[in-house]
């Protein structure tokens, strides 16, 4: 049953990447090899980072790891100050999103 999640969380994952592998090959590729098993619950992994024009903001992929999240992760696109990956304040950002979505995705069966 874990391997068929993961299996399904991949596959809607590839789905929105379609149009970022057109102008990124190198992100979609950093994400298809992304294997959920070797990540840390609660955690992120930095798939793409590039600095915008302003300095100190990114534009920046990354996939939160988590329970709580449906499928067990969930794919940021975010613009913004730079961060620390490891910071409770995001993690728990994080978190929170992904317990709203996880009622909101039970709420419409």
């Amino acid at each position: 049953m874990v391997a068929v999640r993961i299996f399904l969380v991949l596959i809607s994952l590839s789905v929105p990447m379609l149009s970022l592998a057109q102008s990124s090959g190198g992100a979609t590729n950093s994400l298809e090899s992304l294997d959920l098993r070797d990540v840390a619950n609660d955690s992120i992994v930095m798939v793409s980072k590039e600095e915008s024009g302003t300095s100190g903001y990114i534009n920046a992929q990354y996939v939160y790891v988590h329970s709580d999240c449906p499928g067990g992760a969930q794919v940021v696109h975010y613009n913004g100050p730079t961060f620390d990956i490891n910071d409770r304040a995001v993690l728990q950002n994080e978190r929170r999103k992904c317990s709203h979505s996880t009622y909101e995705t039970s709420s419409d069966d």
